[in-house]
């Protein structure tokens, strides 16, 4: 493994460490202790990339796991403020005999309404690129995390930098 790789891998483990608010326990991952300092790692018992990689993944789930929220109650109001001022606009529109400065006002509004569309279109995709990554995650925890073994000494290792 390259030293970049391996400060990458690092950096990683360190985001999660600091992000995490759940113990590795809670993740699914199971620690064990070697036996008389030997260990062996085979499918089930993670290696200290893998170890890494893992904590790296817990780090980006809890992020995401965050920002999902956050991001769906923006779009509510987002939402809520394009059908509000959308049924606000088409509402003076139908008014009769509307004055330069209803004009004016209208004028307004459909670029309030266009910015905000805006915001809420881009939010959405940023939301979708978000669940779609979380999810991604979540798949790759499963298959590659859950349920496997490693070594506390690997992780002591790890949060006290020397991996």
């Amino acid at each position: 493994m390259s030293r970049n790789s391996a400060v990458s891998l690092f950096v990683a483990a360190m985001v999660w460490l600091v992000l995490a608010t759940v113990s590795y326990a809670e993740e699914g991952m199971i620690p064990i202790k070697s036996y008389e300092g030997k260990k062996e790692y085979t499918y089930w018992i993670l290696t200290p990339e893998d170890l890494l990689m893992c904590l790296g993944l817990g780090g980006d789930m809890l992020t995401l796991r965050k920002d999902i929220p956050a991001q769906e109650k923006k779009l509510d109001e987002l939402k809520e403020k394009v059908v509000n001022l959308g049924g606000a606009i088409e509402k003076k529109r139908a008014t009769e005999n509307l004055s330069q400065k209803d004009l004016e006002k209208i004028n307004k509004a459909v670029d309030a309404y266009a910015k905000i569309n805006k915001a809420h279109t881009d939010l959405l995709a940023k939301y979708n690129d978000n669940v779609d990554k979380l999810n991604e995650s979540l798949e790759k925890y499963k298959n590659q995390c859950d349920g496997r073994k490693f070594y506390q000494e690997d992780y002591n290792a790890i949060l006290k930098g020397e991996m």
